[in-house]
């Protein structure tokens, strides 16, 4: 080998490395941007969480209790795209809960409109913001660091499951609570992500998509009456499909209830 072609290799070699440092720096810095900007939604909102061990041998529900207290319009003052606020009990989930005008915005914008690679938790435009659709669809990125809604993946185990069983959204309204029944992994042309409900039939299609493909052996089977809440984030290995967790609407608490 040449001087000339081995320094021209190291150069390309030290260029790499650079570029690789480079781009692992950025990513750091994005990282721990996205998470200030969430640690300042929980703050703005007074949102302050019950840890595990605080939720045990209650009455109440200490979950509902801290979201029934939310200061949503201060997150609304700063982005009035926020419509609630969605978290998984002592899951590394809570979150503002955006809707834009389309399913692409905040894909990689924060809840205060920054552009940022993590993006927001949101909900699909084409749903009602009231949560009164058969088949409510929030979306979240899968962050290498399990931020936004990385930590879906492990509902792969009933162990999580049994421990991770329920899903919180609090909105302007009250609260509404869902019971965890399927997790899967759908195409992105499956009956989970069209919005043609209007049928028995339809809806039941969707049921039973549902519990053919869940990994999860819960033993919930949700029927037509109920409302569903799927929350979609892709699995890492391309675009064809995505991973899912379902739950459906077990409770609500009004704002005018007693």
């Amino acid at each position: 080998m040449n001087k000339k072609l081995c320094y021209a290799l190291t150069v390309a070699m030290a260029s790499i490395l650079i570029i690789s440092v480079g781009m692992k720096v950025h990513q750091s810095l994005e990282d721990k941007n996205r998470a200030v900007s969430y640690e300042n939604a929980s703050r703005f909102a007074n949102l302050s969480l019950p840890e595990a061990a605080e939720n045990e041998n209650v009455e109440t529900d200490p979950v509902l209790e801290a979201l029934k207290k939310i200061d949503l319009k201060t997150l609304q003052e700063v982005n009035p795209d926020v419509i609630g606020w969605i978290c998984i009990p002592d899951t590394v989930v809570s979150y503002p809960l955006l809707k834009g005008e389309d399913n692409d915005f905040y894909l990689n914008h924060t809840w205060e409109g920054e552009k940022r690679s993590g993006g927001s938790i949101f909900m699909d435009w084409r749903n009602s913001s009231d949560l009164t659709d058969f088949n409510t669809i929030i979306y979240g990125h899968r962050m290498r660091d399990e931020s936004m809604f990385g930590a879906l993946k492990y509902y792969k185990t009933q162990e999580f499951w049994k421990e991770h069983p329920t899903i919180y959204i609090a909105d302007s309204s009250g609260v509404h609570i869902y019971n965890i029944f399927a997790a899967w992994e759908p195409q992105v042309s499956s009956i989970v992500y069209t919005q043609d409900f209007d049928t028995e039939e339809a809806r039941q299609e969707l049921l039973d998509a549902c519990l053919a493909g869940t990994e999860l052996d819960t033993g919930i089977i949700p029927d037509q009456e109920d409302r569903i809440l799927t929350l979609s984030t892709c699995t890492g290995l391309g675009y064809n499909a995505r991973w899912v967790v379902q739950g459906y609407l077990v409770r609500e608490y009004t704002n005018d209830t007693n």
